[in-house]
């Protein structure tokens, strides 16, 4: 079976549960939990994907992981994941969950990359300035990459905004490459 189908259907297997339940809000935040620590600890990853070590061992990690962190609805959850050998799937999972509780409450994930840090009044500007744009509740996940030099990537949905220095020198570098190659 497609690893998007199995995403798809076990994410919104989990976003009904939690939404029948009340929880999604609860169910939101130890997912949260969950794909933080994953992206954090790549042993976590490579250990759920490692064949070899049997699903016990996996749900026992995962269980001593997250125990006592988060509901016990999303760690029966994540059990089920393991116990139906999907623990390759677990990240795609996640996103997917994501995906289908920031489209029913109408929020954009917005990523905004800059070379330093900005401070409240700038991000809350943007905040503004784009949630107005686009008529939804915004979801900032704010990333600093020195290596744009300055001025900021701004990415919602498939759309993206370059304005940062690295990318104005390289269309620089590219047109004077262009007139010497004339």
């Amino acid at each position: 079976m497609n690893s998007g189908k199995i995403a798809v259907r076990y994410a919104k297997a989990l976003y009904e549960l939690a939404k029948e339940r009340d929880i999604v809000d609860v169910v939101y935040s130890d997912i949260q939990l969950i794909h933080n620590t994953f992206k954090e600890y790549k042993q976590i990853r490579e250990t759920m994907h490692n064949p070899v070590l049997p699903l016990t061992n996996k749900a026992a990690i995962l269980k001593s992981l997250f125990q006592d962190k988060i509901s016990a609805d999303t760690e029966k959850f994540i059990t089920i994941i393991v116990e139906n050998d999907r623990c390759e799937f677990i990240e795609r999972i996640l996103y997917k969950f994501f995906d289908i509780v920031r489209e029913a409450r109408g929020i954009k994930e917005v990523e905004f990359i800059t070379a330093s840090p900005v401070d409240d009044n700038t991000r809350d500007k943007i905040t503004t300035i784009i949630s107005e744009q686009y008529k939804a509740q915004i979801e900032l996940k704010e990333t600093v990459n020195p290596d744009i030099i300055g001025g900021f990537v701004l990415r919602v949905d498939d759309k993206m905004i370059d304005s940062s220095i690295s990318s104005e020198l390289k269309m620089i570098r590219r047109e004077l490459l262009k007139t010497n190659v004339n």
